[in-house]
């Protein structure tokens, strides 16, 4: 399930098209993420979850569930890799950024994380205002016009 679930080559084959603009990678990006969450929310999302919550609730048990993997996690990944790359691909185009790429890198991770756990409660637990249904897909493209916004780009209406 995991390997069915790493987004990292497929991210890191469309940062490396040198033909594609600031927009579509981005956009592509988040496309990835959103598509790969909603196919996965009800197994490796949940247990991913599941294990977080006890790990965290548990300090000891989180060293040693750590200490059997290896590498950041798969969010870090893609967020230290893409980001600099998203930075330099705007700044090519004339882009001004609205924030310093430490507060861009830092809404991501803070905005991946939100959408993944309003998703999963959703989907697995029925919690949360369940008059508001998150779609992975559908926020994570809110999530790529809010990341053009902040690097000073514009998005269609």
């Amino acid at each position: 399930m995991r390997k069915e679930y790493d987004t990292y080559e497929r991210v890191e084959k469309i940062s490396n098209e040198a033909d594609l603009s600031f927009e579509e990678i981005t956009y592509r990006t988040c496309d990835i993420l959103g598509e790969v969450m909603e196919e996965h929310l009800m197994d490796i999302q949940k247990i991913n979850f599941d294990f977080g919550s006890l790990a965290v609730n548990n300090p000891e048990r989180m060293a040693k569930i750590m200490a059997g993997t290896s590498g950041s996690g798969k969010t870090e990944r893609i967020l230290f890799y893409i980001l600099p790359k998203m930075v330099e691909k705007a700044q090519k185009q004339g882009y001004r950024m609205k924030c310093t790429p430490e507060e861009i890198g830092t809404f991501l991770s803070v905005s991946f994380s939100g959408i993944e756990k309003v998703c999963i409660l959703q989907a697995n637990y029925e919690t949360g205002n369940l008059a508001i249904r998150v779609k992975p897909k559908e926020a994570f493209r809110t999530l790529a016009k809010s990341i053009i916004l902040l690097f000073g780009g514009k998005v269609d209406e």
